[in-house]
């Protein structure tokens, strides 16, 4: 089963890139406009006054973002048992950390030849 799902896998990633390589290699016309959408990345395709031809075609460039939708989430973190402490620094070990800072030095900027 897993030879059979790796070699469609294999499949689709190249029809997938064989078909990128078309769009991006085909002489286009005066101007694309990429638009980001919820479904991914989306190119309208615009003629010399700004309207839009021919149908809206998925990005050559983020084509391969669509993998990401159908791939497997990622495994529920694990629960930690027991109950869970937050630490705060010892207020004494604060002022003994900020007493003990060397006082700080300014000097003036290099001056210029």
């Amino acid at each position: 089963m897993r030879p059979l799902l790796l070699s469609l896998l294999a499949g689709l990633t190249l029809v997938t890139v064989l078909a990128a390589g078309v769009v991006r290699g085909r002489a286009g016309p005066s101007e694309r406009l990429v638009i980001c959408t919820g479904q991914g990345p989306v190119m309208v395709v615009l003629d010399e006054n700004g309207a839009p031809v021919g149908p809206i075609e998925l990005c050559p460039d983020g084509i391969m973002l669509l993998f990401g939708a159908v791939a497997v989430p990622p495994p529920p973190a694990p629960r930690i048992a027991g109950a869970v402490v937050l630490l705060a620094p010892a207020p004494e070990r604060v002022a003994e950390a900020h007493a003990a800072r060397p006082p700080g030095k300014a000097r003036a900027p290099p001056r210029l030849a």
